[in-house]
């Protein structure tokens, strides 16, 4: 039985890699005219706002945002992005970062969008209701980093609601709970 070693190509193998990548390069950066031509139409369509937010909205149309974190939360978003394609991505990147952070840091998956309620209807509630915050204390010029400030502010809620899932031990929750969960009003009662 023949081997890399005992063929003799051994020696050669570092030669074939290293002269493929080569003219993997020398495509890549070679200028041709179907390069320049989508080059050109790429940086004339970064002009276009609209078609901007259209990728955008695909974007997260693809990641299901609205269903992981609510339409409300998603409306929102897009009445403070005031149109602007670069800053409806940095928000929304914001919640699902802070939701792979908190997840990190618990050890498990949060399951959002496929928790007690499947509408999410209680976390896309509290989702909503901090970014409101969020932009109200920035607004007022009471934050330094809003950058900073919004992913923490998500994360906090992200962890908070992970903790309050495994305390309640998701596969226990009595009709009470659900109920309590549903409608917090009834503590006012």
């Amino acid at each position: 039985m023949e081997t890399l070693d005992t063929s003799g190509l051994a020696k050669f193998a570092p030669y074939i890699y290293k002269d493929n990548y080569k003219d993997l390069k020398e495509i890549k950066d070679r200028p041709s005219d179907e390069n320049s031509i989508l080059w050109k139409n790429v940086s004339e369509s970064q002009n276009s706002e609209t078609l901007n937010l259209e990728l955008v909205h695909q974007y997260l149309d693809n990641m299901s945002f609205k269903h992981f974190y609510g339409e409300t939360l998603l409306k929102l978003l897009e009445n403070f992005a005031y149109g602007n394609a670069e800053a409806l991505k940095l928000y929304a990147d914001k919640v699902m970062f802070a939701q792979q952070s908190a997840e990190k840091d618990l050890g498990y998956s949060l399951g959002v969008g496929f928790e007690i309620d499947p509408s999410g209807s209680y976390l896309h509630q509290m989702l909503a209701k901090t970014f409101k915050s969020c932009m109200y204390q920035i607004r007022q010029g009471q934050v330094q980093r809003p950058n900073d400030y919004l992913f923490m502010a998500f994360k906090r809620l992200f962890l908070d609601y992970g903790r309050s899932q495994q305390s309640m031990g998701q596969s226990e929750l009595s009709a009470d709970l659900v109920e309590l969960i549903h409608n917090p009003d009834i503590l006012l009662e």
